[in-house]
């Protein structure tokens, strides 16, 4: 957010229900609904990234032309078979446990 700031805008933040799949979806789709919609969307997962990817394109969107869109975990392989394709960053869970 610090980036987003010092380029003189404002972090907009689409907020996510949790757990239900559909109120997420929805959260989503009213997320982007507002005029001043996000021009990226980082998700704490990746299966939060594949319904990114769904509600923009129900939207009329397109990835990553209209929105970016980025996924956290990298332990989704459907990532890869989704159109487009979607950006994941991997942890190390192997070592994060490991260490922990």
């Amino acid at each position: 957010m610090q980036l987003v700031r010092e380029n003189d805008q404002e972090p907009d933040i689409v907020m996510l229900a949790w757990p239900g799949r559909d109120d997420e979806y929805a959260a989503i789709i009213d997320g982007f609904q507002r005029p001043n919609r996000p021009d990226g969307l980082f998700c704490f997962n990746d299966e939060t990234a594949i319904r990114a990817n769904k509600a923009i394109h129900d939207l009329g969107l397109a990835v990553p032309n209209d929105v970016a869109i980025v996924g956290s975990d990298g332990i989704i392989d459907e990532t890869r078979f989704s159109i487009p394709s979607l950006s994941t960053i991997a942890q190390p869970f192997d070592e994060m446990c490991s260490l922990a």
